[in-house]
């Protein structure tokens, strides 16, 4: 149980990144 929530985090961080680096693209 403890290496799903490594790569859950793993990629809602990925996630995140992306999403977040779209916003401030759109903003430029």
């Amino acid at each position: 149980v403890t290496c799903l929530p490594k790569r859950y985090l793993q990629l809602t961080h990925h996630l995140f990144v992306l999403s977040t680096f779209s916003l401030h693209r759109s903003l430029l």
